[in-house]
């Protein structure tokens, strides 16, 4: 008789790798699983008025639900009382902060040093604190009267000049639109 079979055992983090690189090419469970929820937060996100959507906001944010319908889902931190199902979905939204920006429109609620909106992919956000701003102002204080453009004078006198020629690049989309994210 032959000599048993022996089990060669592999690290699962060289199964995972591709076949060029010496792995079987299985795909990441975790990393798998975190994309599909990265996905799905994605589709709440873009789509606020479907029913997934709806029901999420109105159980963790009941006020914004019924009194600011258009407001941002991820202002507030994870309650004890949250489902697992939210809290998956919130821990997704590293991932989906990391590769999106927000596109500002006139009737904008971006923040202004928090949201990731400037033209600029290593952060999209100002590098420096404008001067005299809090952090929690939003965009709209730096765009004209009527909204539709930057207030350059005022822009300008706020921040640096790399800040300043970032900021009155990006484009004001629409006109009395909420903002979307890219």
């Amino acid at each position: 008789m032959g000599e048993p079979r022996e089990i060669h055992w592999v690290a699962w983090r060289k199964v995972c790798r591709a076949k060029e690189d010496g792995g079987l090419g299985f795909q990441s469970l975790k990393v798998f699983n975190r994309a599909m929820l990265a996905k799905q937060l994605w589709r709440i996100v873009t789509r606020p008025d479907s029913l997934v959507s709806q029901i999420f906001k109105c159980k963790y944010f009941p006020e914004k639900c019924k009194y600011f319908p258009d407001s941002d889902m991820f202002s507030a931190k994870i309650p004890a009382h949250a489902s697992y199902a939210w809290r998956s979905l919130m821990e997704s939204w590293t991932l989906i902060e990391a590769g999106s920006r927000w596109s500002v429109r006139s009737r904008a609620s971006v923040r202004l040093t928090e949201d990731h909106w400037l033209l600029r992919p290593s952060s999209f956000r100002p590098t420096t604190s404008l001067v005299g701003w809090r952090t929690r102002v939003v965009v709209t204080g730096l765009m004209d009267a009527e909204g539709d453009s930057w207030d350059v004078d005022l822009v300008r006198a706020l921040s640096p000049q790399h800040d300043a020629d970032c900021i009155v690049a990006v484009p004001i989309h629409g006109r009395n639109e909420n903002d979307t994210l890219l």
